[in-house]
């Protein structure tokens, strides 16, 4: 009776869950394994397999005393503070009825789940301290994580679940980039993006010294993580005044959603990735050149994590081109860029050329 009610004392199986692959790009066909090894004779009522994905923000408010009151404690108010998103949470059955296990024996059912074409890549970061925006200066602590876990659960029918047995483990799900589609910067093509300044050369801010013309554009908009970006620039130095230097570094733009509805509302945590610096362009000449950025930290050189867009954690990378003219402000231009994992790019390519290949026979059938 009690063992129909809580379960049998001791464990009778163990469960364990596997995935055919390490990675995965959204829109995947998930194909993995649940094992069972029966330790003791036993009925199992029910298997199913979940999918479930989640956004998790974590942080330490500090509130210093001595910007509200006249006569400060110099003490700081510590308040955590959490904010989660729940946004997956598929169920696959494996078998729903009765069926008797026997002692000794290994059982292996493989499932299958078609993942959702439009689903987040993982994500996962961690900062002390030291924003340089306002809106996160009194933020310590602060963890943001995107993650993917599938857990697989066999029903035995007891009260209460005692006697079910679980397994679980991590999906690592990348986003497929949507290629040729560019946010609302200035574009040269469906290829790459483009970014072009003339500005005024003033010494000291004051003394005008002519003009400067600088343009830049990618040879592409998607790239995968590790690989090499290909930036041209064109100079019209027209000032009376030397460019020192050219620098071009690597943002990793983080935006998180912590008190706005929305995150493209969020002002970003940006952190410097990489970072190259190449030979100036003298005064009142014109120069044509293509730069290489290596798309790997500069810290370890490892691979970049790969551009996510979820509701509440969203990173996006920017190549920043800085030309170094002294005691002038300097020119300076953006170029945002997809970081892709290896592939979700391919993947991306064959989704396009599959919907370019379905308009044509669209337009076929119509003629």
């Amino acid at each position: 009776m009690w063992a129909s009610v809580f379960g049998s004392c001791g464990p009778s199986a163990q469960l364990t869950v596997s995935l055919d692959r390490a990675t995965y790009a959204a829109g995947d066909l998930v194909r993995g394994i649940v094992a069972l090894c029966v330790f003791r004779d036993m009925i199992g009522d029910e298997l199913t397999v979940r999918f479930q994905g989640e956004e998790t923000l974590s942080w330490v408010e500090v509130d210093d005393d001595r910007h509200h009151n006249r006569h400060p404690s110099h003490e700081q108010r510590r308040a955590v503070r959490t904010k989660t998103n729940r946004f997956l949470n598929d169920k696959v059955v494996v078998f729903s009825f009765p069926r008797p296990f026997t002692k000794g024996e290994t059982y292996e059912f493989p499932f299958l789940y078609q993942s959702h074409a439009t689903l987040p890549g993982v994500f996962k970061m961690h900062y002390q301290n030291g924003f340089e925006s306002s809106e996160y200066r009194h933020i310590q602590d602060l963890r943001a994580a995107l993650t993917y876990t599938v857990r697989a659960k066999i029903n035995q029918g007891s009260l209460f679940g005692f006697g079910n047995f679980h397994a679980r483990c991590n999906l690592v799900m990348y986003e497929v980039p949507k290629i040729g589609i560019h946010p609302t910067t200035t574009s040269s093509d469906s290829n790459g993006s483009f970014d072009a300044k003339t500005q005024s050369v003033k010494l000291l801010s004051l003394f005008s010294q002519g003009k400067c013309e600088t343009t830049a554009f990618l040879d592409k908009y998607v790239y995968c993580s590790g690989g090499i970006a290909r930036i041209q620039y064109h100079v019209n130095n027209a000032s009376q005044m030397h460019i020192q230097a050219v620098k071009v570094r690597l943002y990793q733009d983080v935006y998180l959603c912590l008190r706005q509805s929305r995150v493209r509302d969020a002002k970003p945590v940006s952190r410097r990735v990489a970072n190259v610096e190449f030979t100036g362009i003298a005064a009142e000449s014109e120069h044509l050149d293509t730069l290489l950025l290596a798309l790997r930290s500069q810290d370890d050189g490892s691979e970049l994590t790969p551009s996510m867009n979820g509701a509440l954690i969203k990173c996006a990378y920017r190549v920043h081109i800085q030309f170094d003219i002294r005691w002038c402000a300097d020119p300076c231009l953006d170029l945002p860029i997809v970081i892709a994992a290896a592939a979700t790019t391919a993947t991306a390519t064959s989704r396009q050329s599959a919907a370019y290949d379905q308009d044509l026979a669209r337009v076929a059938v119509v003629k």
